[in-house]
């Protein structure tokens, strides 16, 4: 997605490893204005909210996974788009009755599928998807491990009883056609028992 324009950006918070940074890197962007708590203190570094040594070599690593990554934005949004759209027509073929919960056309972030499968029970799914080398989830990455429904479903006019068959499908800078390939051959024996626990509990 194109980044905001940085007069339109108070704090943003930005993660390595969701480009191919080191995992425990990342950036926070904030206006000089901005007020902060210090965290601890030291030698002042950081604007003197977390003095510390600054970790060198993850540091370089981020920058240059950074760089790379504006650098190939456009022609991965187009990439990841392209594999998005061959996801849903797969998914479609296989369960007509799965509903995505965006449109394809909707303003969105192009390398996310959402859908929910009615009946399914997406702790079953994700599990028997994971048995089939295929990573998956059913909220949020920041609620990862969370059983209670959705707010944002909930928002979205999606009961309680539809998000119990959620899906979340993410495609990243490593997602290759054959991802897709290996999903959509998982996905109708695993939907397919994914329902029958649904049924149990329905």
């Amino acid at each position: 997605m194109p980044l905001p324009s940085w007069e339109d950006v108070d704090l943003m918070s930005l993660s390595g490893h969701k480009i191919g940074a080191p995992v425990g890197v990342g950036v926070l962007v904030a206006k000089p204005e901005v007020p902060f708590a210090v965290t601890s203190t030291g030698g002042g570094q950081q604007r003197g909210v977390r003095s510390g040594t600054l970790d060198a070599a993850h540091t370089a690593a981020y920058a240059a996974a950074l760089q790379e990554t504006l650098a190939e934005r456009e022609e991965q949004s187009l990439r990841l788009r392209a594999l998005a759209s061959r996801l849903r027509a797969g998914i479609s073929a296989i369960d007509p009755d799965a509903r995505f919960t965006l449109p394809e056309d909707a303003p969105q972030s192009g390398h996310i599928v959402h859908v929910i499968f009615p009946g399914a029970d997406s702790d079953s799914l994700l599990f028997l998807l994971d048995e089939r080398g295929v990573d998956s989830a059913a909220g949020s990455a920041c609620s990862a491990g969370v059983t209670q429904a959705s707010p944002v479903l909930a928002a979205m006019g999606v009961s309680d009883q539809q998000a119990r068959g959620a899906l979340r499908l993410s495609l990243g800078w490593t997602s290759t056609e054959r991802d897709i390939d290996l999903l959509l051959a998982a996905l109708p024996e695993s939907l397919e028992r994914a329902r029958a626990v649904g049924a149990l509990f329905g």
